[in-house]
C-alpha cells in the first residue's frame, strides 16, 4: 500500500509540474489535482492522526473519517478515478474529427461590446439575487440562513451571475487582444470592481475565485508564462487567503493556521468520501443507479418554469448531508453513490475524454475568430472542475447554463456583425447607383447627342 502510494503523489507531482511548466494547463490535471485535494489530505490526517501536530485542531468532523481501513479505501477509490482519468484522456487526445466545437464567431469590436454590456447586465442580477436572499442576511455573512422565501432562487441568480460576469470578462479581455480597443472598459472594470467589494464585505472568497478564475487563466498563459512567476503569484494568493480567514476567525496567522487554512476547503469535503464508503458497503446507503446524473441534467430547468422541481427531480435522491460538515460534499463521494467503483471507473473516464478534446496549447493572438473550443476549455477548466467541491449536481448544471450564457453572447455579437454588414452592403449598393445616375445626366446626354438637320 505504501509504495503505492509513492508511486500516486510521484504522479500528481509529475500533473503539478505540467501545470507549472505547459503555456495552458491540461484539463486532465485540473482533475487530476483536484481529486487529490479534494479526498487525500484527510486520508493522510486519518493515517497520521496520533501525531502532535492534527491533535490541536478539529480536523476530523465526522469521527468515522478517522478510520485507518476506510481512509486506505478512499485512497485507492482516489487513484483508481485518478487512473480512469488518465486512460480517457488519452483516448480523448488521439485525431478524432473536431466537427461542432470546431465553429467560430469573429473577434471584433462588436463582441467586445457585447461582452461589455453582458457583465453589466449581469451585475443587475447579482444585486436581484441579493435582494431576493435579503440584503441584511447576505452582507451579515456567508454562514447566515436567510428566512425569505426566495433565498435559494436569490442564492442560485447571485452566484450564476457572478460566473457570467466572469466568462463575460474573459471574452471582452480575449477581445480587446484583438481589437486593441478599449470599448466597454468602464462596464468590464466596474462589474469586476463590485464583486471584490461585496466578497470584502461579506467574506466568502470562493465565489469570487471561480468567476475570475477564466481571467487568471488568460493572465496565466500571456503573462505568467515564467514557471518562477507562476509559483510566486500562486503562492501569493493561497497565503493571503489563509491569512485573511485567520484573521476573520480573530487569530494571529502563523505558520500552522496558515498551513491549516491552506487545505481546510479540502479537509472538510474529504469527509463525504469515507462516510459515503462505510454506509453503502454496510447497508446504510442505497446506490443511487445514475439518478443523480439524471437530476442535474433537469436541474438546467429554472424555478419559475417548474416551481416544484425540488420535489420532482431530488426526493429520488439519498441525502448525504450527514457526511458533509460545513456544506462540503464531494465529487468522488456522490460518483461512488451511483454505482460503486463501475461508476467511478465509467465516469471519470469519459471526463478525461471530453478534457482531453478540449486541450489547448495556447490562446492564439494571431488568429482573429473565437473558436467555441476555447470556451468549452474555459468553462471545462473554470467551472466544471472548481465546483467538484459542491458534488455532481451543481458541477455538471452550472457549467451548462454558462455554455447557454456563452451562446448568447455569441449570438448577439453575430447579428451584431450581420446587421453591420448589410447596412454597409446597402450603403455601398446606394452610392454605386448614385455614382452611375451622375456619372450619365440628361444635360451631358443631350449635349453629346447628334443635332438633326
Amino acid at each position: 500500500m505504501s509504495f503505492l502510494i509513492s508511486l500516486y503523489l510521484l504522479w500528481i507531482a509529475f500533473a503539478a509540474k505540467r501545470l507549472i511548466r505547459l503555456p495552458l494547463p491540461r484539463p486532465a490535471d485540473v482533475i487530476q489535482l483536484s481529486l487529490f485535494f479534494y479526498n487525500v489530505p484527510l486520508a493522510f490526517s486519518a493515517l497520521l492522526s496520533d501525531t502532535e501536530f492534527l491533535a490541536d485542531y478539529a480536523i476530523f468532523l465526522n469521527s468515522i473519517a478517522g478510520d485507518h481501513g476506510l481512509a486506505e479505501q478512499t485512497l485507492l477509490l482516489t487513484i483508481s478515478a485518478s487512473l480512469a482519468v488518465s486512460a480517457g484522456r488519452r483516448l480523448g487526445t488521439w485525431r478524432l474529427a473536431d466537427y461542432v466545437y470546431e465553429w467560430s464567431t469573429p473577434i471584433t469590436s462588436d463582441l467586445q461590446r457585447t461582452a461589455a454590456w453582458f457583465c453589466l447586465g449581469s451585475l443587475v442580477l447579482v444585486w436581484a439575487g441579493i435582494a431576493l436572499f435579503g440584503v441584511d442576511t447576505f452582507f451579515a455573512g456567508y454562514a447566515i440562513e436567510s428566512t425569505s422565501g426566495l433565498s435559494t432562487e436569490g442564492v442560485a441568480l447571485t452566484f450564476f451571475a457572478y460566473e457570467v460576469i466572469g466568462v463575460g470578462s474573459f471574452i471582452w479581455f480575449l477581445a480587446k487582444r484583438h481589437t486593441n480597443r478599449k470599448d466597454g472598459r468602464i462596464h468590464v472594470g466596474l462589474a469586476i470592481a463590485c464583486l471584490v467589494g461585496i466578497t470584502v464585505i461579506r467574506g466568502k472568497r470562493l465565489e469570487l475565485i471561480i468567476a475570475l478564475l477564466p481571467l487568471f487563466l488568460l493572465l496565466w498563459s500571456t503573462v505568467l508564462v515564467r514557471p518562477i512567476h507562476r509559483i510566486a503569484v500562486i503562492f501569493s494568493v493561497v497565503m493571503a487567503i489563509s491569512a485573511m480567514a485567520s484573521i476573520r476567525q480573530g487569530e494571529v496567522p502563523d505558520a500552522a493556521s496558515l498551513a491549516f487554512n491552506t487545505f481546510s476547503e479540502g479537509l472538510y469535503a474529504g469527509h463525504v468520501t469515507p462516510g459515503v464508503i462505510e454506509a453503502v458497503q454496510h447497508g446504510g446507503l442505497p446506490t443511487e443507479n445514475g439518478m443523480r446524473f439524471v437530476a442535474a441534467i433537469a436541474a438546467f430547468i429554472p424555478r419559475f418554469l417548474l416551481p416544484n422541481k425540488d420535489e420532482l427531480i431530488y426526493k429520488s435522491l439519498t441525502d448525504i448531508g450527514q457526511f458533509a460538515p460545513q456544506g462540503a460534499t464531494s465529487f468522488l463521494a456522490e460518483t461512488y453513490l451511483q454505482g460503486g467503483l463501475v461508476a467511478v471507473t465509467v465516469w471519470f473516464t469519459l471526463i478525461g475524454f471530453i478534457g482531453g478534446r478540449f486541450e489547448l496549447d495556447r490562446f492564439s493572438s494571431t488568429r482573429p475568430e473565437l473558436p467555441i473550443k476555447v470556451m468549452l476549455y474555459a468553462l471545462f477548466v473554470c467551472s466544471f472542475v472548481p465546483h467538484f467541491r459542491d458534488g455532481l449536481i451543481p458541477a455538471i448544471k452550472i457549467p451548462m447554463q454558462l455554455l447557454l450564457a456563452v451562446a448568447v453572447i455569441l449570438f448577439v455579437s453575430s447579428a451584431r456583425i450581420n446587421r453591420r454588414r448589410r447596412s454597409l452592403k446597402k450603403h455601398v449598393t446606394f452610392r454605386r447607383i448614385a455614382e452611375s445616375t451622375d456619372s450619365v445626366s440628361p444635360m451631358t446626354a443631350t449635349s453629346s447627342a447628334p443635332e438633326i438637320p
